[in-house]
């Protein structure tokens, strides 16, 4: 670790007996952590303030604990306090320090709108920029990066999260070469300790975490057809962290495969790219998951038991009705209470056009009703990637994915917060949240 910082002074008891250093995080040059050293026990906690009035708190622990400062700016002036109680009693300490700068291949971001009264309470953005390499970050309102992570050069990321209850981050990692099957997901504190890997074999773009921590992914299934030779469609497997895994449903068991427009694209060189599955979201009120197959247009709703509970979509049981536009390479499809949520884009070459829609389901006519859209005014396309999630505050966040751009709208439709990438750069999945220690708090679960 880097030294940041000189002591100014530690009181308390009839004496303060330890040592205090505030060193930068294991290749984390702007994240700070103290610790004690000496004669150390009780507990303690870290209270914070940078010169631009930004402040935090470091929850109380056990004193012989290294204490992450997360959200300090990068090359910002800081001043903290850590206070405590051990067998002498209490004892404050404090001190200053200069933090460190986020290093090379930082991103940066371009906040155009932000309306502070009318946005979410979430102050922070997770996610993953897609590429090679594929960098991880955490970003304010303001666009400031707090933390980022670069991935190795062979390896594409696309989904990050925090592990349900924690503030420890895991996120997926696959080859940006489909023939190479280096499929993972990662597990890592954000001060960069406890690191995991559990190889997934042939997954990609999508997982999701269940209530009692059973992780789902989505891996490619490639069988041979008499017809068309070796086909890709898509399949659902839960595994742990203890290794092991079970199939939970396929493509293969509802459909047989039948050739669309672009499936002889070198996307999969293991066979004709049919399904193209790319989003994997469980849902803890209906308990089931839904898998969105973009290159059929298609989202499969399916219990952990195998059972398809409904089928949504160009090749599902309940189509979107005749006087709406049928969605199209959806993206993120998810049910919020008994509407359908998704990203969808036009199949009009000369119109590329991205957007969020809701539907309700008619169980009469048995189709889906176009009930809202968001971003439908906008020539914002992305053809791969794409999120549309309610927050806390009822607020709609949606990211264009390849688009390079995310906005936040009010139930009234009005932008309060847009950001875009770099010209090079895209956004892929993410979360928002407010609380580096806690960010489970005021979560919008499923």
């Amino acid at each position: 670790m880097t030294p940041l910082v000189a002591i100014l002074g530690c009181t308390g008891g009839e004496a303060c007996p330890y040592e205090v250093t505030v060193e930068a995080a294991e290749g984390h040059a702007n994240i700070p952590v103290l610790s004690l050293s000496g004669e150390v026990s009780g507990s303690a906690r870290v209270d914070w303030e940078s010169e631009d009035g930004r402040s935090g708190t470091a929850p109380e622990a056990a004193a012989t604990e290294a204490f992450a400062l997360y959200g300090v700016p990068s090359l910002k002036d800081f001043s903290w306090t850590l206070e405590g109680t051990d067998d002498a009693g209490g004892f404050t300490c404090s001190g200053e320090a200069t933090n460190g700068s986020g290093g090379s291949g930082t991103p940066s971001f371009d906040v155009t709108v932000h309306d502070e009264d009318r946005v979410s309470a979430e102050r922070y953005w997770l996610a993953v920029l897609p590429g090679t390499p594929s960098t991880l970050f955490i970003m304010d309102r303001e666009g400031e990066v707090f933390w980022h992570l670069v991935l190795d050069e062979e390896l594409v990321g696309s989904d990050v999260r925090f592990l349900r209850g924690t503030n420890e981050l895991v996120y997926n990692q696959f080859a940006e070469d489909h023939r190479v099957d280096l499929g993972a997901l990662v597990r890592l504190g954000l001060d960069g300790t406890g690191r995991a890997e559990l190889t997934t074999p042939n997954a990609h773009h999508a997982f999701d975490e269940l209530e009692d921590g059973t992780l789902a992914i989505l891996a490619i299934d490639v069988r041979p057809t008499e017809l068309y030779q070796d086909v890709v469609g898509d399949a659902v497997y839960e595994t742990s962290w203890e290794g092991g895994e079970t199939r939970v449903w396929s493509v293969w068991d509802a459909l047989e495969p039948s050739p669309r427009a672009d499936w002889d694209s070198p996307f999969y060189p293991q066979g004709k790219d049919w399904t193209h599955g790319n989003a994997l979201v469980w849902s803890e009120a209906r308990q089931t998951y839904m898998v969105s197959l973009g290159g059929i247009d298609t989202v499969f709703e399916v219990g952990r038991d195998g059972t398809v509970a409904g089928s949504y979509g160009s090749e599902g049981a309940t189509p979107v009705g005749d006087a709406y536009e049928a969605f199209n390479f959806q993206h993120d499809a998810h049910f919020n209470g008994d509407r359908l949520r998704l990203t969808t884009s036009s199949a009009e070459l000369d119109d590329q056009r991205t957007w969020g829609v809701e539907y309700e389901l008619d169980s009469t006519a048995g189709e889906l009703v176009e009930v809202a859209t968001w971003g439908k005014d906008r020539q914002d396309y992305a053809r791969v990637l794409g999120q549309l999630r309610e927050l806390e505050n009822g607020n709609m966040l949606m990211s264009w994915g390849s688009g390079g751009v995310m906005r936040e709208y009010t139930p009234d439709g009005d932008v309060v917060w847009e950001v875009y990438t770099e010209a090079s750069q895209f956004f892929g999945n993410g979360v928002m949240f407010s609380d580096f220690y806690d960010p489970w708090t005021g979560a919008h679960t499923l």
